[in-house]
């Protein structure tokens, strides 16, 4: 598939492999299935406590296939550790009305950690993992700097809203090149697609299969029928769905099985075919963003 291009000129995979919560030897064996399969970008985070195994991945994905460092594509995103699955909120939130933080040396900190761990002297992509509503502007301003050292060759966000960006690019002098949310049928955010598309910034769509769980999309008739037209899965049938909308589609999984299936969409949906998909949209919010980011 043709990759996409971003707002600096680099080119992304038009889809990748997301990695939480996946860990040691299960993400070594995910990764190196999924660029057999045909991935070449990858995403992880210094959140999900798996940027060690990422890189360990990485070397064994050298070793085994002849992939170099220069096909893949590496995400990492700077942000909170977790704790039960919410931000520990020890880096980028203040603890009593004025209090300042390092806050560059803390974004600097994380891309060296990350650098260090993947064995690389650059990263393709380092994403702002929340809007941190303490300190946005200046993790953003941080994450400018180090770009234009060269160590990174893109910046973005993820789970930004439209407000977000505003408080951002009041003082921006880059507008990020892209933006991780999570989109479904059942949920589209169409507002916030027509934000990023007028900004030129691409959307990421993490978690993409998650609606898969629910009966409200397994057992949709219009779905079913559309798998049936485009002879595909359910599965395949909302990635491609993605990438016809110009989405980048991160799925994750820990089946090589799964891995090729998701990655073979060698067909195109028709633009009345997609818009039929999302009309099935009702705003279902199945993600519980504001507990992971005060103030969201």
């Amino acid at each position: 598939m043709q990759g996409k291009l971003l707002n600096n000129g680099l080119t992304i995979p038009s889809i990748g492999m997301g990695t939480y919560p996946l860990q040691g030897t299960a993400l070594t064996e995910a990764m190196c299935s999924a660029v057999k399969s045909g991935y070449r970008l990858f995403d992880t985070a210094h959140s999900y406590g798996n940027e060690d195994s990422f890189g360990v991945a990485l070397q064994e994905i050298y070793k085994q296939t002849g992939v170099s460092r220069a096909d893949l594509f590496l995400t990492t995103k700077v942000g909170e550790k977790l704790r039960y699955g919410i931000g520990d909120g020890q880096l980028f939130y203040r603890r009593f009305k004025g209090e300042e933080k390092p806050i560059y040396e803390t974004v600097k900190a994380q891309i060296e950690n990350s650098l260090r761990l993947f064995k690389t002297d650059y990263l393709d992509v380092v994403l702002i993992h929340w809007p941190y509503p303490d300190f946005l502007p200046e993790i953003w301003y941080s994450l400018e700097k180090i770009y234009k050292e060269g160590i990174i060759r893109a910046i973005g966000v993820s789970n930004f809203r439209e407000r977000h960006f505003e408080r951002v690019l009041k003082e921006a002098t880059i507008v990020p090149a892209i933006n991780q949310i999570n989109i479904s049928p059942i949920n589209t955010r169409a507002a916030q697609q027509n934000y990023c598309k007028q900004k030129n910034i691409l959307i990421e769509v993490y978690s993409p299969l998650m609606p898969l769980k629910y009966s409200k999309i397994r057992d949709n008739l219009i779905l079913q029928e559309l798998c049936l037209k485009y002879k595909c899965s359910l599965a395949q049938l909302i990635l491609r769905w993605d990438i016809d909308q110009g989405l980048v589609p991160i799925p994750k999984s820990s089946s090589s099985l799964r891995l090729a299936q998701n990655i073979q969409l060698d067909f195109s949906i028709e633009k009345n075919d997609i818009d039929l998909i999302s009309s099935l949209n009702e705003n279902f919010q199945y993600l519980p963003e504001s507990i992971y980011c005060p103030g969201y």
